[in-house]
């Protein structure tokens, strides 16, 4: 007798993979980055206002919120090439992906920042500093961010050249660097938790240092 014919063996379903990790890193891509950066001053500026307080106090308690936002994700912006170089990683692949986002998001918060000492200002009564040079450095930082901000956008960074382009982006985070330093360590004397932030900005600064010296070192004589 013939023998009987096997039996066919159904070929494996093929499972797709779960979206979910997916989705949730899409919502933290590109301008998504921006929004989630919205939605965080919008919740930062109502806890600070709506407290029980004067209105110098609400004031003072926005400045400082957005002062440590804006300063992290300068930290992340600042950082993002160095660790590329350094430690490639899924996180600095991100920070290095959406520099542009966070850099626009760096904006906004300063903006945010910056209507909240006008806010104070006017409550004051009038403009009190107690450092002309740190006015003036705020000043040209301000306008730096601006600069940097438009130039964000491809439209008007082909118009600047890439040359003038890479001259200015890098004058603009030097100089944002030197007053997020020199603003933090002004508060030392009677902030010793702004020792922190001096801190990490140090640290940042020594890994640019370390990454430009192996880029460096790597380039033929």
């Amino acid at each position: 007798m013939p023998e009987p014919e096997p039996e066919p063996v159904p070929e494996p379903v093929p499972v797709p993979a779960p979206a979910a990790p997916r989705r949730r890193a899409a919502a933290l891509e590109g301008w998504a980055v921006l929004l989630w950066v919205a939605a965080a001053l919008a919740a930062i500026s109502a806890g600070a206002l709506l407290l029980a307080g004067p209105p110098e106090l609400d004031y003072r308690r926005l400045i400082r919120a957005t002062a440590r936002l804006s300063i992290t994700l300068f930290l992340v912006i600042f950082t993002a090439s160095p660790l590329m170089r350094l430690a490639p990683s899924a996180y600095s692949r991100w920070a290095l992906r959406n520099r542009r986002y966070l850099g626009v998001s760096l904006a906004l918060s300063q903006a945010v920042h910056a209507v909240a000492i006008a806010l104070l200002m006017v409550t004051l009564g009038g403009f009190r500093s107690d450092s002309w040079l740190a006015t003036g450095g705020g000043m040209v930082g301000y306008l730096l961010l601006i600069a940097m901000t438009i130039t964000s956008f491809d439209g008007p960074a082909r118009a600047l050249g890439r040359a003038r382009w890479r001259v200015l982006h890098t004058a603009g985070i030097c100089t944002l660097f030197v007053i997020f330093l020199v603003t933090y360590a002004g508060h030392l004397g009677h902030a010793p938790i702004a020792a922190v932030p001096v801190a990490l900005l140090l640290g940042a600064l020594a890994l640019r240092v370390i990454a430009w010296t192996r880029t460096r070192r790597r380039r033929p004589a």
